[in-house]
């Protein structure tokens, strides 16, 4: 089938299952139009979507055929919707356009929602967390390893939740091993602290020991790849405020860390560490305070302006680090 003239919208945050599904629609296209084809990408907060129609509009010099990709499509101000939106209804015969978004339709200008056929709008769900750990021990039993009892579910701890950055990482692990065969929980902590990439992990761990200064350095840092927005970022936050909360429950009860651990699933010693500093800086009273403080910026960065996020990501972890939790009012974050 001819999918040029088409827009896909392709939403969730399983951004490995997503990627395949682009990759396979783009060879399928190249097999409708065998000859070279013109590849752009664009960005809500670089490029405004009068430019990308414009373009998208004009012919090319070079080509017959055009792929146009723009991500983060939930970042699309409400204003500029209303231009994509009438494109996607009078689309460019020579064109495949591709929307994707790590959020959902409500996160979305309802302009382009609308404008797109409900049979091209896709989303990827996170796996369940069977499925996750089978997708894991999948990949290291066809490379040869075999992970040691917890090693799996660590993994899952330590790296974002959908299986683009699990392949990433597992491979990565692989080389790490050098031709070993069994996989330890220690050799885990060992590469990903060996590694040094700053994710959502090595932010906690900032956060944990309480240093607002290195906690700001890591998140600049984060937001220099461009690989986790603000909204990935402050969930994966959301998910260890919310155990680190748990753990200390159960120690408060005068239950032993370390079953309180086993519990919880939390497993490797430097995991622990970080864990157990956190509930050394942050007691249950702050914690409470912390977690529905970063489920409400998870709703105020969905429904706020992409250019002021970074802005509001400063203020929560000042309010956090520095108030344990304790801000004025709703509208700390705004400017």
């Amino acid at each position: 089938m001819n999918n040029f003239g088409k827009t896909f919208l392709l939403l969730g945050p399983e951004s490995g299952e997503k990627s395949v599904f682009i990759k396979n629609l783009k060879a399928a296209v190249m097999k409708d139009k065998p000859s070279e084809m013109e590849v752009s990408k664009y960005y809500p907060f670089e490029t405004g979507m009068s430019s990308v129609v414009s373009s998208i509009r004009n012919g090319s010099l070079f080509s017959d055929c055009k792929w146009v990709e723009i991500a983060q499509v939930d970042g699309v101000k409400r204003e500029e919707a209303a231009i994509l939106g009438e494109y996607i209804k009078n689309p460019s015969p020579d064109t495949v356009l591709i929307l994707t978004s790590d959020l959902l339709a409500r996160d979305i200008a309802k302009p382009i929602v609308s404008a797109v056929p409900k049979d091209r709008t896709k989303i990827f769900w996170e796996l369940f967390e069977s499925q996750k750990q089978s997708w894991v021990r999948g990949y290291f039993s066809r490379n040869g390893i075999r992970p040691e009892d917890g090693v799996v579910e660590l993994i899952l701890e330590l790296v974002e939740n959908n299986t683009e950055h699990l392949k990433k990482e597992c491979e990565k692990l692989v080389l790490f091993l050098n031709g070993e065969s069994i996989l330890t929980s220690e050799e885990v902590e060992k590469y990903i602290y060996h590694s040094r990439e700053e994710n959502v992990f090595t932010l906690f761990d900032r956060i944990a020991s309480g240093d607002l200064g290195s906690t700001l350095e890591v998140f600049r840092k984060i937001s220099l790849s461009g690989d986790t927005n603000p909204v990935q970022l402050v969930s994966g936050l959301l998910w260890q405020f919310r155990r680190v909360l748990e753990l200390g429950i159960l120690v408060e009860q005068h239950i032993s860390f370390d079953e309180a651990c086993r519990n919880l699933r939390i497993s490797g010693k430097r995991l622990q560490n970080i864990y157990r500093q956190a509930i050394g800086n942050y007691n249950i009273v702050e914690m409470e305070r912390i977690v529905a403080m970063t489920a409400d910026l998870d709703g105020e960065l969905r429904n706020g302006r992409a250019e002021i996020h970074t802005h509001m990501m400063d203020m929560y972890f000042y309010h956090l680090i520095v108030g344990k939790g304790q801000k004025k009012s709703r509208t700390d974050y705004r400017l």
